[in-house]
Formats: C-alpha cells, structure tokens, sequence
C-alpha cells in the first residue's frame, strides 16, 4: 500500500482443482468460484462462490457500515451461511491441507484479501473459509494493519527481503509497469516491486529457497492499482482476458 493507493497483483495458472478420494473440486473456472458436485459430470455446480459473493455485496451497502471489517462480516454472512448448507449435503468434499499459518485452526478452503477505501480511509481485510473433517469452522475476519511504502506479500518471504534489499542477483524481475495514469514515484516502485516478486517466487532462485512453493507459484501476471481519485484500475498491458484467463 502507497499513500496514494494500492498496488494489487494475482496469478492465474488455469482452472484449480483438488482431486480428493476420487472427488473433484473445482474451485475456479473463468470468473466463477465454484465447489462442484462428487463427479465432473454429475450436474451443475452445487455452490458457484463468486455468485454468491456478488449477490450479497450488492444487497449490502458499505455506507451503512462503520467499517471495512463490519461490511465484510455482513456480506459474508450469507455466503457462509449458504456454502455450509451445500457441504450438509453431504456431496461435497474439501481438501484436508492443513494451514501452514501459525495459530490458523483447521483446513483453508480459501482466504480472500479486501483491500481498498472504506469511508476514505485506506483499509484492508483478511476474511477466511475453512474446515475440520468436512465441517465448517467459524468464519474468521480479521482487518489487517498497513503501514505505506510497506510491501504485503504472500510467497517467499526470502524473496521479498532480497528484492526489498535490492538483491543484485534478481535484478532480472524487474521491470517498468506503467498505469494509465500519471503515478507518483512511490506507486512505480510497488507495481514494479510486485511484478518482481511473482516473477521471482516461481524462478530458478526460488527453487533452491523452497522448491515446493515454488512450483506452485506461476502462470500469467495481473496487476491492478486502487486509489481515491482513479478507483480500481487493471494496468493496461497485465490486464486479464476473462475470455481466457481462469481467476
């Protein structure tokens, strides 16, 4: 996070999907998040996350609420409670991968990161989904401290250190990543510092520091900026083509 705004990045590497005793979970396909039923080819979709991430938002307006944190608690209320009626089913079934985390209970179905401007004052949110054998553990919402000029990553810290110390040996990651809007220096720098360091984390470096978060680390790079003035915006050459990128 910069003074100015935020400097956002994901990677996408196709559609995701865990293969648990002979049951698939299909968990993103295009702009859909979705938990799929036992079989690929046993009907729809049982629970489309995404959708119903969408339609709580819109029902819920965040003028009403006193903070990032409170609108996230409203907005997920529903959907938790619709994603733990779908797993009563009993047809479903999620991947037991215990959270590397520590003081993290149970098994992360996914965490979701809110990041941007509530009321005009730069806010961030960690909301996370997880279970214990198949049962849905409390919804956990936690607002996170930010402090600008700051990097937030999630990887390989060493990475990060290194590029945040200007690590010689990883001065190939970099490179200009220009908005659509004039930037300040500070904004360059963590869109340049972001690209950098997805790129390095799925690298040969990155190999030799933790191989096997390494090779879950690739696939194309997206970057998107968030500020008061401009809002969200994709920077133009790292923008998704949700007709072929699967997020």
């Amino acid at each position: 996070m910069r003074r100015e705004g935020f400097a956002i990045l994901i990677r996408t590497r196709g559609p995701l999907g865990f293969s648990v005793r002979s049951r698939l979970i299909d968990l993103t396909d295009a702009r859909k998040f979705f938990v799929r039923r036992v079989s690929v080819d046993d009907g729809p979709p049982l629970f489309n996350f995404i959708r119903a991430l969408s339609t709580s938002t819109q029902a819920i307006s965040a003028r009403h609420c006193g903070t990032l944190q409170d609108y996230a608690a409203k907005f997920m209320k529903p959907v938790y409670r619709d994603l733990g009626m779908a797993l009563r089913g009993g047809k479903i079934s999620l991947p037991d991968i215990r959270s590397i985390s520590p003081g993290e209970p149970g098994c992360t179905i996914v965490a979701i990161g809110v990041d941007g401007y509530h009321n005009n004052r730069p806010s961030r949110v960690t909301i996370r989904l997880s279970h214990e054998d198949q049962v849905l553990l409390p919804l956990e919402i936690v607002t996170n401290p930010l402090t600008p000029g700051l990097p937030i990553t999630h990887g390989i810290s060493e990475i990060g250190n290194r590029l945040i110390e200007d690590d010689p040996m990883l001065s190939h990651y970099w490179r200009l990543v220009e908005p659509d809007f004039p930037p300040s220096d500070d904004m360059l720098r963590a869109l340049q510092f972001s690209f950098a360091f997805i790129g390095a984390c799925g690298g040969a470096e990155a190999k030799l520091i933790n191989p096997s978060l390494s090779e879950s680390i690739g696939g194309d790079t997206h970057i998107a900026t968030i500020s008061p003035s401009n809002g969200f915006r994709w920077i133009p050459d790292l923008k998704p083509n949700f007709a072929t990128n699967r997020i």
